[in-house]
């Protein structure tokens, strides 16, 4: 057993790109004077140094976070005469585990678990683990918050996670319900005031540090869920089924070994008999997933199957009988996905699971699952209908299930849509927006949906700085999800970054070639900045999916600024007859989202005025 520290420097690259040699000399002068002789005064010895970070073993936790306390204490001290935008802050996490030495390096679960935890340390802050905490008690003139039951990538078991709140003479735990601020939100705001609003805002056009390529991505074993089959006897359950294949999908991207298919490119292949190898090739996709559900009275039947699309072979089955609960949906899920994964040959065995909704946060009560299915289907129909149904739904959900984080970020969503797209609006409905993605961040502060849900809300709140970081913190929990993928891609380009919204939007439909609407919406937008008007029109040619005026207003800006005025007037008058409203809705949309681009916002208006009176 050893005490591991884990220390890296908040926003690296930023500070290179802005003062290289400054950056080096002050971050040598801080270990040399500083950071070297604390840890040998706490009888600490340096393992390996990462450029911008170490990993230091002590024999007591004590010594340990001891270091890390003093460290981050004469830190504030040496950096405050910086900028925010230029100082240097270390994130610091501590773990008691076992550890292998072994040619001068140490490995195992104690410095697994220490890095993971360093990985959502604030910016000049320090957490320790459970096992660590049990150690230290009142031995540390500090306090400490007790942030609940975190699950970390890579790590199979959820560890215990408490933060050191630097405080003389505040010595003990606070209980969750103790806390002055969402930990997650305080995070955030720590990160903003630190200057790291996003690493990729002053980084080249490239994903970052530690996510995979293009071409890295392609090489992934593939796998495609197919739609789940409805059996049961009333076929208004196809929701449902619908429902659990998103949600197995989402389940089966927190896999960093693999690579799957986005749900909206898999739903191609559902609802008949098709044949797999050709399934296979057209997915790109080595391995398919495919099963049914049986919903009736207070019992579901679930049944799955993982096919070698190359050879047909069966290489995993499995059936699920169970009281219909959300809580027995989702844990089915789970072991559906833990199975096809450690099925896929050439893998090295079992891999492990990187996150997935806390049990904490399940609600036992089957209808609060429903509303985020429906919600789902929302965004599949854009219907308004069925939006008001959601957002009612998930309100109620959320007042009987009030820690249902998952239920809370999808109801910021709602809310946040109620003022971007003017889907039944209401008033205030930014700040309900914000708060229920807040809640759901203090609820789970490793669910990205909630921090995606803040990010298009601070957006819309002309807040771009704030989105942005919010992103980068959900792009970092999950970067396969193609959701938060197209999100940061979409919220980029329509505040006029758009090198970086390009590798995020390409990355996106790469993930997902039949991508939801929004997303090839979004590139085509994208292209019209660019001046490209020739390419936005060929990416919503090859969209297929359900019309929404969005699509036809792009089309017919894209149209005008080719200057193919007779096809524009013709694009424009098939969309009134869609949206008799469309002028107001479309002036009303572009104030609201394009404000970051005042002479884009009137090129787009201007292009809608110019196609109201072509002649053939």
């Amino acid at each position: 057993m050893a005490a591991v520290l884990a220390t890296d420097m908040t926003g690296f690259s930023r500070l290179m790109e802005a003062d290289e040699a400054g950056t080096v000399a002050r971050h040598k002068r801080h270990f040399e004077e500083l950071i070297r002789p604390t840890i040998e005064r706490e009888q600490g010895h340096i393992v390996k140094l990462t450029g911008d970070g170490l990993l230091a073993e002590f024999a007591s936790v004590v010594n340990a976070v001891r270091c890390a306390v003093e460290i981050q204490r004469e830190m504030a001290l040496r950096e405050a005469d910086q900028p925010d935008a230029q100082s240097i802050r270390y994130r610091m996490a501590i773990n008691l585990g076992d550890v292998i030495f072994e040619d001068a390096d140490i490995y195992g679960d104690g410095v697994n678990i220490a890095a993971r935890l360093e990985e959502l340390a604030e910016p000049g802050g320090v957490l320790v683990s459970g096992t660590a905490y049990d150690h230290l008690k009142a031995n540390i003139d500090v306090g400490y918050e007790d942030l609940g039951e975190r699950r970390l990538k890579n790590i199979t078991q959820p560890v215990r996670v408490y933060r050191v709140i630097d405080v003389p003479g505040a010595v003990g735990a606070r209980q969750p319900g103790r806390r002055r601020m969402p930990w997650a939100v305080a995070a955030l705001a720590a990160l903003l005031a630190a200057g790291g609003a996003w690493w990729f805002l002053n980084q080249p056009a490239s994903m970052p540090a530690g996510s995979a390529s293009l071409a890295e991505l392609q090489a992934r074993p593939g796998v495609a869920v197919l739609p789940f089959d409805n059996l049961s006897p009333d076929p208004e359950q196809a929701y449902f089924a619908t429902g659990l294949t998103e949600e197995l999908t989402a389940r089966l991207a927190q896999f960093s070994n693999i690579r799957v298919i986005a749900r909206n490119s898999a739903s191609r292949f559902g609802g008949g008999a098709h044949d797999l190898r050709e399934v296979s090739a057209a997915l790109n996709a080595r391995y398919i997933v495919e099963g049914s559900v049986r919903r009736s009275n207070d019992r579901v039947r679930v049944t799955a199957q993982l096919i070698d699309g190359e050879t047909g072979d069966h290489l995993w089955n499995s059936s699920y009988d169970e009281a219909l609960t959300a809580r027995a949906i989702l844990d089915i899920q789970d072991e559906i996905a833990a199975s096809v994964a450690s099925n896929i040959g050439g893998l090295g065995g079992a891999i492990r699971k990187s996150a997935a909704i806390p049990t904490a946060s399940r609600p036992d009560d089957l209808a609060a699952y429903d509303c985020v299915l429906l919600h789902y289907k929302f965004w599949d129909t854009f219907d308004h209908e069925v939006h008001a149904k959601a957002r009612d739904c998930l309100e109620s959900a959320v007042k009987r299930h009030p820690d249902f984080a998952l239920g809370w970020a999808e109801l910021a969503y709602t809310y946040w849509t109620e003022h971007a797209y003017g889907v039944n609006p209401r008033p205030d409905a930014l700040e309900r927006a914000k708060a229920a993605a807040e809640r759901a961040i203090e609820l789970d502060p490793l669910m990205a949906e909630g921090y995606g849900a803040l990010s298009q809300t601070f957006r819309a709140m002309k807040q771009a700085d704030e989105a942005v970081a919010a992103a980068d913190r959900a792009f970092a929990i999950n970067p396969n999800n193609v959701g938060i993928i197209g999100g940061a891609g979409c919220m980029l380009t329509f505040t006029g970054r758009l090198d970086r919204a390009e590798v995020f939007l390409a990355r996106a439909m790469a993930l997902d070639p039949f991508a939801p609407w929004w997303i090839p919406y979004c590139k085509s937008i994208w292209f019209i900045q660019s001046g490209d008007p020739e390419s936005a029109l060929a990416i919503l040619d090859a969209y297929s999916g359900p019309e929404i005026w969005l699509l036809g207003f792009a089309r017919v800006v894209a149209l005008v600024e080719a200057d193919r005025r007779a096809e524009a007037q013709q694009a424009r008058a098939r969309l009134l007859e869609k949206a008799p409203d469309l002028d107001a809705n479309a002036r009303s949309y572009v104030e609201k989202n394009f404000w970051a681009l005042p002479d884009f916002a009137d090129r787009l208006l201007v292009a809608l005025r110019n196609a109201e009176g072509q002649t053939q």
